[in-house]
């Protein structure tokens, strides 16, 4: 695989360019809320790389586990159909908080984050015909919070980011 780096200036232009970027995200965010039923276990947020879609963790998998819900691949497989019918490469981010496991299969919480975002690849290869090279995997742990020191009961930090790309022409089918 090779990967191409540009400049935050190049990025800009092409998104001020492109007008499959707004399309594209506005596509795949009204098909969530008007198809899937449960947009209210999601946020959007519109960002120059994309669609962020933010799930709580807790749709897709228990407390600790790395192992996708039966009631969270419903929420996957709406995410494969828009795959399916889109160019659209996605970033699936694990995000955590500082959850100090002990006794756990891992060490630290990028791992648990890393091991839940490389799951769900896993689940659009296998069960939805994804090439590989449109997913990549990340695991940030408890780097990159959503919010900075909010209560750790509201757990606000734990989810899932689908971060739909959307920098090339036609990336609709």
């Amino acid at each position: 695989m090779t990967v191409v780096l540009t400049s935050a200036y190049t990025d800009m232009r092409i998104i001020k360019n492109e007008k499959t970027y707004t399309e594209n995200a506005q596509f795949i965010e009204e098909y969530l809320k008007k198809n899937a039923g449960y947009s209210e276990m999601m946020k959007f947020t519109k960002v120059p790389r994309g669609l962020i879609v933010s799930v709580d963790e807790k749709y897709l998998f228990n407390n600790g586990s790395t192992k996708i819900k039966l009631s969270g691949t419903r929420i996957l497989n709406d995410f494969l159909i828009i795959l399916q019918r889109t160019k659209t490469r996605c970033v699936i981010e694990g995000h955590t908080e500082n959850n100090h496991f002990e006794g756990k299969p891992y060490e630290y919480d990028w791992e648990l984050s890393l091991l839940r975002a490389g799951n769900i690849t896993k689940y659009f290869i296998k069960y939805g015909g994804i090439a590989p090279n449109r997913l990549f995997t990340l695991g940030f742990g408890e780097y990159m919070p959503a919010v900075d020191n909010v209560d750790k009961k509201i757990h606000i930090n734990n989810r899932i980011d689908f971060v739909f790309l959307d920098y090339a022409k036609n990336t609709r089918q």
